[in-house]
């Protein structure tokens, strides 16, 4: 099978989506996966990791500058790179607004796809709704997947006609080897951004 991967960023790049994609794409490879990410920051530029090829577009850009121009050029760019991989599947991630040119170009390369939301989106932006493209977004995607019931929840309440192909996977915790035993007391620090998003 063969999977483009739509994330918003790739290392060097900061993010989370990012890292998360680099630490498993190489394990999706093992198993039989044929990925190739579709970059949405930076570029454009063709470059591997770990021997998955990797197309940077610069669409986040063009949409956030709102430059038809630019968002024309990055249009056809993401239809040749459809037909040039020719996935059977997509998976995006909609915490950024590039996903919605999938619905533009759709016609290039046409396969089922997974959409993965990471917060309550519909919630905080009080849409997805008929007529909008991140509707269409989730009415086409084949599965919805959510990194927590919270996400889930936020979704289903403002979308109840997706709930059938909504589920949760929550993100995985790489532990690593187990740790020495601790000869002191411990002193334990957390990091994190305290607002209702989060709970």
């Amino acid at each position: 099978m063969k999977v483009m991967w739509w994330l918003s960023e790739f290392p060097p790049d900061p993010g989370g989506i990012g890292r998360l994609a680099h630490r498993i794409g190489p394990s999706l490879v093992e198993r039989g996966v044929d990925v190739h990410h579709l970059v949405t920051w930076f570029g454009p530029s063709e470059e591997q990791s770990d021997g998955i090829p990797i197309t940077r577009i610069p669409a986040r850009d063009a949409l956030l500058a709102n430059k038809p121009a630019e968002l024309l050029a990055v249009r056809r760019s993401i239809a040749d790179t459809k037909r040039r991989v020719a996935p059977d599947l997509y998976h995006f991630h909609v915490c950024e607004p590039s996903p919605v040119l999938h619905i533009a170009t759709q016609s290039a390369h046409p396969a089922p796809s997974v959409a993965t939301l990471h917060n309550e989106v519909l919630g905080t932006i009080r849409g997805g709704g008929d007529g909008t493209l991140l509707g269409r977004l989730l009415d086409e995607a084949t599965v919805i997947t959510t990194v927590s019931t919270a996400a889930a929840d936020d979704l289903v309440t403002w979308r109840p006609d997706l709930a059938l192909k909504v589920m949760v996977v929550e993100n995985g915790v790489d532990l690593g080897p187990p740790p020495p035993p601790l000869t002191v007391e411990p002193v334990i620090a957390a990091v994190g951004r305290l607002v209702p998003q989060k709970r």
